[in-house]
């Protein structure tokens, strides 16, 4: 019996500390046939020569390694360009610092081949730059209740997708630089594709280096913290899934949103945003939540404020 092919897709941008370790994550799989799409997305280290070397020691017929370059436009548009290239009929996204176990992909066709599960996702365990796991995790069992519209599934490198399942939901925001993952995940949830969970941890999160991506101020970093708030948001509005308990995590997202636009002086995003919250009838929630902020914050101090919305 012919095994369907797996695409695993990797953007590389000056990798070369974790690289090859990653990759070699990728052969050690059990699974096979794989095929390893590495996107050069126009990395100034020796991240190319690693990936040249890594290629003639480990190709071959049932492991094929397929490397591209792509032009600096960030994640998002490596994996996608990645995914257009892809001959696979199951989709691995993974970070060129992250780590597969070797049984994650075993697994997860298991489950897709004999079910109707559009999407099988694990656990990744976090991961220090040294290689000490911490105890730390991403990916959550579902509530079965709104919170999974909101809160983060899982991460990049937890998900095996069927191919056909991301053409039909789509692709990966490009327009954002932080938020990507939280998007692209919750696009499944809210649709109401067929999702299954393993309890188990089946990869490594490395930190200490992507955390830098999303650390510090910027107007890019917070204009993506709103879209991709929006987006998701009108996602569900769209869906008929919108209940009380989701209008205050929104909310909550939104006045985080309006404070970090506050320290920049960007005043035509917050009249932006504050226009739409009005439109979308959210102006009441955040009027009862900054009342209740300013109570907690006068008994525990102004400086608890970002946790009190969180």
């Amino acid at each position: 019996m012919i095994k369907p092919l797996v695409s695993v897709i990797i953007p590389v941008f000056n990798s070369k500390d974790f690289l090859n370790e990653s990759l070699k994550s990728v052969w050690q799989q059990k699974y096979r046939p794989i095929e390893l799409i590495v996107i050069n997305d126009g990395s100034t280290d020796n991240s190319v020569e690693i990936s040249n070397q890594f290629k003639s020691k480990y190709n071959s017929e049932n492991f094929i390694i397929r490397q591209v370059k792509n032009k600096r436009n960030g994640a998002p548009s490596a994996r996608n360009y990645g995914l257009s290239l892809s001959n696979g009929k199951y989709i691995q996204f993974l970070d060129s610092d992250d780590l597969l176990l070797p049984d994650k992909i075993e697994s997860g066709i298991n489950i897709l081949s004999s079910t109707d599960a559009d999407i099988v996702y694990s656990k990744a365990q976090h991961v220090e730059r040294d290689g000490t796991l911490m105890e730390q995790y991403w990916g959550r069992a579902m509530q079965n209740n709104s919170s999974d519209c909101f809160e983060f599934p899982w991460q990049t490198m937890c998900a095996l997708y069927t191919k056909d399942i991301i053409n039909r939901i789509g692709n990966w925001n490009e327009e954002l630089i932080i938020n990507q993952d939280w998007e692209f995940a919750l696009k499944f949830v809210i649709n109401g594709c067929q999702i299954h969970f393993i309890n188990e941890v089946q990869s490594y999160y490395r930190t200490g280096i992507k955390d830098n991506i999303g650390s510090g101020l910027s107007m890019g970093k917070i204009y993506s913290k709103e879209i991709s708030t929006r987006n998701i948001y009108l996602l569900i509005k769209k869906k008929n899934k919108i209940d009380s308990h989701l209008k205050n995590k929104f909310a909550k997202r939104f006045i985080f949103v309006i404070i970090e636009y506050g320290k920049l002086e960007e005043w035509a995003r917050i009249k932006d945003v504050s226009t739409f919250l009005k439109n979308e009838g959210l102006s009441t929630v955040i009027s009862n939540i900054l009342a209740w902020v300013r109570i907690k914050s006068f008994f525990y101090g102004i400086s608890n404020m970002y946790k009190l919305i969180s």
